[in-house]
């Protein structure tokens, strides 16, 4: 009986110790996947904003990232075959694959557009002012301007 539980306490440590590393492996695993991303992503300093002036992607970077091939998987089988020979490939070395550099046209607002987009701002603010209030003076200072001239009561 004793050494029933000790075998199955033996057995329940080490099932525990290899799930253990597992997690280990896989936290190394992700970190691996989440610094490689890191570096296939350029920073804001190295390549500017992607963005057009409305903050949307433009649709032809998009259409050109979308279009490149996704070979990490064929990186990695060249980088096993190289080590494999002995030799160490540049690719893993360096770490960053190649980007494309994107030329980002800067839209800057003329002042004509800035002036009719002011007129409309203030068009729409009347428009609810009306709306709301039914008039372009407000209510109080209609009632006290007629009644000042209405006779003593």
């Amino acid at each position: 009986m004793l050494a029933n539980l000790n075998v199955l306490l033996n057995d329940f440590v080490a099932e525990r110790l290899h799930n253990i590393s597992l997690t280990n492996q896989l936290e190394t695993l992700q970190d691996e996947i989440s610094s490689r991303e890191r570096s296939r992503t350029p920073s804001l300093h190295e390549e500017g904003f992607r963005t057009t002036f409305n903050g949307l992607p433009d649709e032809e970077i998009m259409s050109d990232v979308m279009s490149e091939p996704f070979d990490d998987e064929k990186d990695d089988s060249s980088a096993d075959n190289d080590d494999e020979n002995g030799q160490i490939s540049k690719t893993r070395e360096v770490g960053i694959p190649n980007h494309r550099e994107f030329s980002i046209r800067r839209h800057s607002s003329s002042f004509l557009s800035t002036f009719l987009l002011f007129f409309l701002y203030l068009f729409i603010f009347l428009a609810i002012w009306i709306n709301l209030y039914g008039a372009l003076v407000p209510s109080w200072v209609y009632i006290q301007v007629h009644h000042d001239h209405l006779p003593p009561q």
